[in-house]
């Protein structure tokens, strides 16, 4: 994103100026690999150099969370002494989960993609505490 636009990176580097990883510009939608919601060989991340450390994929469920991990962990490899620095790691997720049909519509449908998207979480949350050390 631009820095004229009020995000968490936009008031952190008002008190850190030395602040890294944040999204750089603007460009098309980014979807999960295997979404195929484009179409064939659509997905996964295009712009690496402008999204730096954000790992966001529009359209992604919470079992596409690994996905975004991978990402995140390959543009930390670029960043000098990264696990000597503090890190801010904002997850929004579960949306697109809840909205399926059968979800709305049927209790124990839900409760099953409930129990589903917690495994997930928990999951990508136990793999980012044991990837990086800050």
């Amino acid at each position: 994103g631009s820095m004229k636009q009020r995000t968490l990176p936009y008031y952190l580097r008002r008190y850190n100026s030395s602040l890294i990883g944040a999204s750089r510009g603007q460009h098309g939608l980014e979807v999960p690999a295997a979404n195929g919601i484009f179409g064939p060989m659509t997905g996964g991340y295009k712009h690496p150099d402008e999204d730096q450390m954000n790992a966001a994929l529009s359209f992604a469920w919470t079992w596409d969370l690994q996905e975004e991990l991978w990402y995140l962990k390959q543009q930390a490899n670029k960043i000098p002494n990264f696990n000597r620095r503090w890190k801010v790691l904002s997850i929004l997720i579960g949306a697109n989960d809840m909205s399926i049909k059968e979800a709305c519509q049927n209790a124990t449908a839900s409760s099953g993609l409930a129990l589903l998207m917690t495994a997930k979480i928990d999951s990508a949350l136990f793999a980012i505490m044991s990837s990086f050390d800050r």
